[in-house]
């Protein structure tokens, strides 16, 4: 496919794919470069970002919608890839001050509020619901909150917090699946769901109402889950997860060949 790229006005990749075939880059200088989703250049010394960086073009834009996630360093990286040479280097990067740094990007940062891009939109209602765990849910919570303080306390006094602060932490994770459905945690685990049978009910609600659902979860078990629960129940649905574009790419790619097996 790339063998027709001096053909193509536009050439649209992925930054796993720019990665892979950087050698079919090298060399060429295109028009102009822009890098959608650009917190994914956030760590300067990552290979995409290094990636990124060998690519010619004399006009470049990044578009984020955040640019800055966790440290000033992010921006740092993004702008050496989009302007480099605006900062004489990472070093003197870190000495400046925020106030100091904000004024020279502020020129070269275009931003746009959701107020002032989406006037039509009405006003964002937001309800909070309380979910009540199941009495099955309670009991598995309970004895698995139990053993967690206790061998946390262990080992807290054996090795210490920082040494076990992942263990910790991936307790707390298992807790949280819990809450959401035993199922993501207790294998084989055959009972209800306090919060599933509340998005039930609220998807019901909707439906009957002729409205569209959205739904988001933090764990992709748990979408998984909710999918094959709806499924069953009949109900149209569209699934999305970091697996749906690698599956879509294979399902294309599959196409292609067959196509092109039928025209030879």
């Amino acid at each position: 496919m790339l063998s027709g790229m001096d053909e193509a006005d536009v050439i649209v990749t992925s930054y796993p794919l720019l990665r892979r075939d950087l050698d079919t880059y090298l060399g060429r200088t295109f028009h102009t470069l822009i890098l959608d989703e650009a917190q994914a250049i956030k760590n300067a010394s990552s290979q995409t970002a290094q990636a990124v960086k060998q690519i010619q073009a004399p006009r470049r834009f990044a578009l984020t919608g955040t640019p800055v996630e966790n440290s000033l360093d992010e921006l740092w990286s993004i702008f050496e890839a989009v302007f480099p040479g605006l900062f004489p280097s990472y070093r003197r990067f870190r000495d400046l001050p925020p106030e100091r740094i904000s004024r020279m990007v502020r020129p070269f940062i275009l931003r746009r509020l959701k107020k002032d891009v989406l006037e039509e939109l009405p006003d964002r209602i937001e309800t909070v619901q309380r979910s009540e765990l199941t009495v099955e849910q309670k009991k598995l919570y309970a004895a698995y909150l139990s053993q967690l303080q206790d061998e946390a306390s262990k080992d807290m006094e054996d090795n210490g917090f920082q040494k076990n602060r992942i263990k910790i932490l991936a307790g707390i994770t298992r807790l949280r699946q819990l809450c959401c459905h035993p199922a993501l945690f207790v294998e084989g685990y055959q009972g209800d769901s306090g919060k599933m049978e509340q998005l039930l009910e609220t998807v019901e609600d909707c439906l009957a109402a002729g409205k569209r659902i959205l739904i988001f979860s933090q764990f992709a078990s748990m979408l998984n889950l909710i999918r094959q629960t709806l499924a069953a129940q009949g109900r149209n649905l569209f699934y999305l997860d970091g697996q749906t574009l690698h599956r879509a790419v294979l399902r294309c790619a599959a196409d292609l060949m067959r196509a092109k097996l039928n025209c030879s």
